[in-house]
């Protein structure tokens, strides 16, 4: 991974060094498997209820902050795309965190060239207007993408939710000022257990697009499941989804391809990494489906 970013050593720009420019490459490499990514993990991380799954990121996550401070922060409105309905847990008027980072495109008309959201089911576009995201393009291993990252634990308020049908919703969120100023405070830190906090909300899995560095035409989260999902297209009776090292992030999108939109009646999930909280998201599903 090192030196797959260490090849792209050309001229720094905005002002950061090149081993500065360099750990923004490294966050942003996607590898395969797509869980293996730094961004896959950290993100994981800062979104899971156990706060200590930070604690081997410290180092790291006040390194790339502290980069970041360097770069201009970008009022602008930016898009980012899940394939999920989340209108139900976004309500206009409600206040939402993100604890990891969020990558988003600048520009809607690249957005849909590039096929980040799929073209049917159920979708999630967010329309973010925000002060604190970076432009990271320079410095993304993906340079021809409008990129821009919202740093973490970024606070919105739901401004509208519309229904656009054939599944697609579009909620409007602004950014406001955090309860918590996550940026500064590893920033300035010198130790973990001081700085970081606990999640105030109880974490739910949900499965998220990054919309820069998708490389598939579809945007499923997962490309193994993207791949297994192709071949299973005409099955609807038995599912098997064994040892394909999925995670609770998974969940969702198998409950919305495999369970609801395919309707199978039995699905294999063995020799997998899914946890109680993955399995509860079934079993609500289930419940609801009966």
């Amino acid at each position: 991974m090192i030196k797959t970013v260490e090849e792209n050593n050309g001229e720094s720009e905005d002002g950061l060094t090149m081993d500065e420019s360099n750990s923004i490459r490294l966050y942003s490499l996607e590898w395969q498997p797509r869980e293996k990514s730094v961004f896959y993990i950290l993100n994981k991380a800062l979104r899971s209820e156990n706060r200590q799954q930070l604690k081997p990121w410290f180092l790291f996550l006040r390194h790339i902050l502290t980069v970041l401070a360097h770069l201009p922060s970008t009022v602008v409105t930016v898009y980012r795309g899940i394939n999920m309905d989340l209108a139900a847990k976004y309500r206009t008027g409600t206040t939402i965190v993100w604890w990891g980072f969020s990558s988003c495109m600048k520009n809607i008309n690249q957005l849909e060239k590039k096929l980040f959201l799929n073209k049917i089911g159920k979708r999630t576009l967010f329309v973010i207007n925000c002060y604190s995201g970076k432009d990271i393009h320079r410095h993304s291993m993906y340079e021809g993408e409008s990129e821009v990252l919202l740093p973490p634990a970024c606070q919105f308020t739901v401004m509208n939710s519309v229904n656009k049908g054939k599944g697609l919703h579009v909620i409007e969120l602004n950014e406001i000022q955090p309860s918590y100023d996550f940026f500064n405070a590893i920033s300035s830190s010198a130790t973990f257990s001081s700085v970081v906090p606990s999640c105030q909300t109880k974490f739910e899995a949900i499965s998220t697009v990054s919309l820069c560095k998708k490389t598939l035409p579809a945007a499923l989260p997962n490309p193994r499941l993207e791949d297994r999902f192709a071949y299973l297209f005409k099955q609807r009776s038995k599912v098997d989804l064994s040892s394909m090292n999925l995670t609770d992030s998974d969940m969702d999108i198998v409950v919305s391809e495999i369970i609801i939109r395919r309707q199978c009646s039995e699905l294999v999930l063995s020799g997998n990494e899914i946890t109680s909280q993955g399995v509860l998201i079934l079993a609500h599903t289930l419940r609801k489906n009966k």
